[in-house]
């Protein structure tokens, strides 16, 4: 198959001077920003009403690595490193790291005594519908950059978001901001070194 363009047109520009030529500009966006995503809510009140089961307090999603090929360790790290924010009284945690972890689930609750609740039936991967009512569900989601960030923050989810020093964080996260640019609900946390 032939791929060409025989039409005649008038102007052509590259994509990258696209936001500039349609007069995009810091205060456009940020007077249009807000959730763009909506969960099944049926889905997320059962989803919620399963872990509320599990006993009082706040609900905290929680995500802590990138599988993507390229830069995925650059943005990861070892679920024990939340150690301290697991050891939080009155937090129920609960799983939304796609991928086989349970083992590194297991190694936590074996030498810290921490449950991490995982959502029976729930594909983290390759069901985004799910995914989204299940951080929905949540009260607070804390993770790595990784989709979990971008869903939570296209959902309008309170999240903090543990941005990776050098070349795994990426354009997006800006400098050092606290508050993301394109999402107002997370909350940047950086990487120092």
């Amino acid at each position: 198959m032939k791929s060409s363009v025989d039409a005649e047109f008038d102007a052509q520009a590259p994509i990258g001077d696209l936001g500039n030529l349609l007069g995009v500009d810091e205060f456009s966006i940020k007077s249009t920003r807000n959730s763009y995503i909506k969960s099944d809510a049926k889905k997320s009140r059962n989803f919620r009403k399963s872990i509320s089961e599990l006993g009082a307090g706040l609900i905290c999603g929680i995500s802590w690595k990138s599988t993507v090929t390229a830069s995925g360790k650059l943005k990861s790290v070892n679920l024990s490193s939340f150690y301290p924010l697991l050891c939080l009284k009155g937090v129920r945690f609960v799983n939304l790291q796609y991928g086989d972890v349970n083992d590194e689930i297991q190694q936590v609750k074996s030498e810290y005594s921490v449950d991490i609740h995982q959502v029976s039936d729930v594909d983290l991967f390759d069901n985004l519908d799910d995914l989204l009512a299940l951080i929905d569900a949540c009260d607070l989601i804390v993770t790595t950059s990784n989709v979990t960030a971008h869903l939570a923050g296209s959902l309008g989810k309170r999240a903090a978001v543990l941005v990776p020093y050098g070349q795994g964080k990426f354009w997006y996260w800006h400098g050092n901001d606290e508050n993301s640019f394109w999402y107002p609900s997370l909350r940047l946390f950086y990487q120092n070194k």
